[in-house]
């Protein structure tokens, strides 16, 4: 990545790092090289692995400042130490395991929010005191080149020296100091630095950096911003751009050969509007074109003058005349073309007054057959009307001497008087066209409102719909399982679900939907359908808990 930006004309004014970074950039600054770098890194590591065997322990980040931290390792009584110091707002502390133990007892005790680092090593702490003396002596054997570029120390937050000897007491100290990366980038910007470019995997030291010096001007970017490596390189290449950094893309390009543009053929034609020609119509039915030389007419022939001859014998049609055989010029060649749009002009004019008249034909012949069937069926229903007004005429002269007959008075003709209901209901003879059922006295039961009624019928039909609506097989829907962590069924399928069991099920249609997207599983979905169901059953049953009369038997009474 360091190398694409050097290519692209990309280079820097300051190099800075964060821990084993500060050997990153000096190699960037050409102060050792490549192959010094992976070999310092090597050794760095190894001997730092062999210190830590003899004190394992780890590292703990808090997002506060380092004067709270400090005070927090003093209330806890712990023995670790601040290993970097990030941010004005996160700092890492570090230490064996019996610290940070006693650390994190304080933190949870406390309620402070902390996280621990996936790292077996307390780096940066006195704890690797003995890996500092053999580190030294290996970079004896190191080259060290003058730095082109200024690189700042993360031990002290200043350049590195140009001695070798002192660079490399700087690096063996670095192993064991806490990281002032904070003061690093405080003092690039003392130092003019506005623009600060993250080279390297993911986003955490930009993110540093914006955390740094918020609220004031800056421009911080990542090469790694996101999982899209070409969109953020590219997204950053931008951004560089937008803020005046030169940039050269043309390099991109230098190793690709330039596409030569290969010569025309002799027997290449162009294809557009103006190749259209008379002959094309002849060749359509069969007639080959008359082989024509075509020439530049002059420029000094009008044909403004000359006009097509309308002949209206041949349904409008253009009729050709010689001047329309072959366009010469471009004159003729636009005079021809609308030449050709007036005669399909004219042809979708006819075509359409035809249709349209055909139209009105078909409707004329639809409405008089509507006003045939009319007429018949008025005159039905006037006769009906006429015997229904009879008849509600003689009903009225009927009516006195109905209530004349049906008035209990003195005058009433003596009519045999009817038995006196007897106690007990009288009991016709069992019918033949009448089932035992019928014939018996309808009772509802009433059902337990503790019990739930887990019907298979429930059960069935929210299956049915699950498998209807997400296109699972119902056989692989189990009862037991989850809408949501299951069967992955959002807030909007599942309102969807609700409403169509609600459709297929004529006793859940009272129930709120809303109370039924609290449930999980499909057995809660049920046994709560099943549950409500049952209290609307039992309310009915205690309201109306009397036996009803056999229908039959009411009919026969009548």
């Amino acid at each position: 990545m360091l190398e694409l930006l050097r290519t692209l004309g990309i280079t820097a004014d300051y190099y800075a790092g964060h821990s084993l970074g500060a050997i990153t950039a000096l190699y960037a600054s050409g102060a050792i090289s490549l192959e010094d770098l992976i070999r310092i890194t090597r050794e760095r590591g190894l001997l730092m692995k062999e210190a830590s065997a003899q004190n394992p322990g780890g590292m703990i980040a808090i997002n506060a400042s380092v004067q709270d931290c400090g005070n927090y390792l003093a209330l806890a009584g712990s023995a670790a130490t601040v290993a970097n110091i990030n941010s004005p707002e996160q700092t890492v502390l570090s230490g064996d395991t019996p610290a940070l133990g006693t650390l994190v007892h304080f933190l949870n005790h406390q309620n402070i929010a902390y996280k621990v680092l996936p790292v077996t090593t307390p780096f940066h702490s006195q704890h690797l005191a003995p890996a500092q003396a053999p580190f030294r002596r290996f970079l004896e054997d190191i080259a060290f080149k003058d730095a082109t570029i200024p690189v700042l120390s993360g031990l002290n937050a200043q350049n590195y020296p140009n001695s070798a000897a002192a660079l490399r007491t700087t690096l063996a100290e670095e192993i064991c100091a806490p990281v002032q990366f904070m003061a690093s980038i405080l003092e690039l910007y003392s130092q003019g630095v506005r623009i600060f470019l993250e080279v390297g995997p993911r986003n955490i030291l930009s993110n540093l950096v914006r955390r740094i010096l918020r609220p004031q001007p800056f421009l911080a970017l990542a090469i790694d911003e996101n999982d899209d490596p070409q969109f953020s390189l590219w997204n950053t290449l931008a951004q560089l751009a937008v803020a005046g950094v030169p940039i050269h893309l043309e390099c991109l390009r230098e190793e690709f050969a330039s596409a030569t543009n290969p010569q025309a053929s002799s027997y290449a034609v162009m294809v557009n509007g103006a190749n259209i020609r008379p002959q094309l119509a002849n060749t359509i039915h069969g007639n080959p074109p008359v082989a024509q030389e075509f020439h530049e007419a002059p420029v000094a022939k009008d044909k403004r003058k000359e006009r097509p001859h309308m002949d209206s014998r041949e349904n409008n049609r253009i009729s050709p005349r010689e001047e329309d055989a072959v366009p010469v010029s471009l004159l003729d060649t636009a005079r021809h073309i609308h030449l050709e749009l007036a005669r399909v002009h004219s042809d979708f004019q006819r075509t359409f007054s035809e249709t349209h008249l055909a139209f009105l034909k078909s409707t004329e012949t639809c409405l008089s057959l509507l006003f045939q069937t009319e007429k018949r069926t008025s005159s039905t229903t006037q006769a009906s009307k006429n015997h229904a007004l009879i008849d509600a005429q003689e009903s009225t002269k009927l009516l006195p001497l109905i209530k004349e007959n049906l008035s209990p008075t003195p005058s009433q003709r003596d009519l045999p008087s009817l038995p006196a209901p007897a106690a007990e209901p009288f009991k016709f003879p069992t019918l033949s066209r009448m089932d035992k059922a019928s014939q018996t006295d309808f009772t509802v039961e009433e059902r337990p409102n503790d019990e739930t009624d887990t019907s298979p019928d429930l059960a069935a039909a929210l299956l049915a719909v699950i498998a209807e609506k997400t296109g699972y097989p119902q056989e692989l829907i189990k009862l037991e399982m989850s809408l949501d962590t299951d069967l992955g069924i959002d807030s909007i399928k599942r309102v969807e679900i609700f409403s169509c069991l609600a459709e297929k099920l004529p006793q859940a249609n009272a129930i709120d939907s809303q109370e039924m997207t609290k449930l999980g599983t499909l057995e809660e979905i049920v046994k709560f359908l099943a549950e409500k169901t049952s209290t609307e059953l039992n309310f009915a049953t205690k309201k109306n808990s009397t036996q009803f009369p056999n229908p039959h038997q009411s009919i026969l009474n009548a």
